[in-house]
């Protein structure tokens, strides 16, 4: 509407002296210089009334229209987001009309793109970025918003070819040698995400060698070191992305994660915060603090957080699930059931665990069939699940029906020999047999594998065995 009355302002403004569509363009042209971006849009339509092939006009519209969008935002949110989507539709439209009128015009396949990219539509904007380069194939900033949109469909291989591609072209033009400096803090990402940790890493040195105040290069170099041999030099370089960008919320994300893999909860706990404090409509905070709280045996805490983050998003079955467990470990087995049917109402790829979950739930309730029946469903959909196998056997346990028990626990142990608790399950299941040698070996393999797990019970039941062992009853 805005731009409709100014439409109607401008052309009865000039219609006494019979404006041509020529002058309106220019005029719109001087109101884009001074970016009065609702001018010019107003007078490049007024220029287009007069001439519907008017394609310099339509190309011009569409600028007015993408750097009015892109403007930092001068009014508060839903309105802005509002207003930015419709201008960026516009820009999108005038160029579909400048390509329609001179469909090899590289820049308005790139000028199309960008907008694309601005509403997310990463795949269209690729089809335009590259059909520019078939124009154009010299066409840096075609290369580097491609690779830019690559990385965002998770197609890292094209956004590495496309940034090695500028460097190559860089090379050959001395005019383009100080653009695209963040170039080598981009390949680092998309070689971490190819697992390239190595040359990643090299990329990386060079862009924080480039630029020392890159803090996304610390960043990402923080994130590989973290993740593989090096979790304190990981750390030095989160904390130093953070030092050089306060609000960079992923690095305190990342060395929350680091803090809380290293067992240091206090500190996990402050960087999740800030999280929550910099962005609280992002869940990844609340679901990342409740775990550390879950680690940490506060349950209730956990459940707080988790609460918080299914208020941002209803449809999260991970969270559910993770509900699931906290209420278990507070003994809130009903709770538990019912997060877990929530779960499997969402029909998620996590179903198959939320199933064995919810049947743990019911077996501690002593609801054996139901159990039976929501863990057979889970082996169902996976027949993998080494977890599955497990609870099964429990249910058996309890049922007493000891040989059918041991083929599960068995069966666990045979998908997945690392995890303590499988151990721990069949250690039990040897002692109620009385056969303490080997209840011994499962106890001291479930202690060797996870010193915290079941801490205070795994001695006492291991002594219990030993002795049984030891006096041969």
């Amino acid at each position: 509407m805005k731009y409709l009355v100014l439409f109607i302002v401008i052309m009865a403004t000039y219609s006494a002296s019979a404006q041509t569509a020529k002058e309106y363009y220019q005029k719109g042209n001087e109101f884009l210089k001074e970016k009065t971006y609702a001018l010019a849009i107003s007078s490049y339509d007024a220029a287009i009334s007069l001439d519907s092939t008017y394609v310099f006009a339509y190309n011009n519209k569409g600028r007015a229209c993408y750097e009015s969008a892109s403007q930092e935002e001068i009014i508060p949110g839903e309105q802005m987001k509002k207003l930015k989507a419709k201008l960026f539709e516009e820009g999108k439209e005038a160029f579909d009309k400048v390509i329609e009128l001179t469909p090899k015009d590289a820049d308005a396949h790139y000028s199309r793109g960008r907008c694309y990219w601005a509403m997310n539509y990463f795949e269209s904007a690729i089809i335009d970025y590259t059909t520019t380069l078939e124009f154009d194939p010299k066409h840096l900033d075609a290369y580097y918003n491609r690779g830019l949109a690559y990385q965002e469909v998770n197609r890292n291989d094209g956004a590495v070819e496309d940034f090695n591609k500028i460097l190559e072209l860089r090379e050959l033009s001395a005019n383009t040698s100080e653009k695209y400096t963040d170039i080598y803090t981009l390949l680092g990402f998309s070689k971490r995400l190819l697992g390239q940790f190595d040359e990643a890493l090299l990329d990386l040195e060079k862009a924080i060698e480039i630029n020392p105040k890159d803090a996304a290069a610390y960043y990402h170099r923080g994130t590989i070191k973290a993740g593989t041999d090096a979790p304190e030099a990981g750390l030095l370089d989160l904390t130093k992305a953070i030092q050089l960008d306060p609000e960079f919320t992923k690095a305190y994300y990342q060395r929350g994660l680091t803090y809380r893999m290293q067992k240091d909860y206090k500190n996990a706990l402050k960087d999740f915060s800030k999280v929550i404090e910099i962005n609280p409509t992002a869940n990844m905070g609340y679901i990342s603090r409740g775990y550390t709280y879950a680690n940490m045996g506060k349950a209730k805490d956990a459940i707080k957080d988790y609460n918080k983050a299914l208020a941002v998003n209803p449809k999260d079955a991970a969270t559910f699930i993770r509900k699931g467990y906290a209420n278990v470990d507070l003994k809130a087995y009903d709770a538990a059931v019912v997060d877990f049917t929530a779960a499997i109402d969402l029909k998620t790829p996590f179903s198959s665990y939320a199933y064995n979950n919810r049947g743990n739930a019911k077996r501690l309730l002593k609801d054996y069939d139901g159990a039976m029946k929501d863990v057979n469903q889970s082996l169902q959909m996976d027949s993998l699940n080494a977890f599955g196998y497990s609870n099964r056997g429990l249910i058996w346990m309890d049922k007493e029906e000891q040989e059918t028990a041991i083929e599960d626990f068995n069966r666990a142990i045979e998908l997945n020999n690392q995890v303590a608790e499988f151990y721990y399950n069949r250690g039990t299941y040897y002692l109620n047999l009385k056969k303490y040698d080997k209840a011994t070996a499962d106890y001291s393999k479930s202690m060797e594998l996870s010193p915290e797990y079941k801490q205070k019970e795994i001695p006492k039941l291991l002594k219990v065995a030993k002795k049984g062992f030891l006096s041969g009853k």
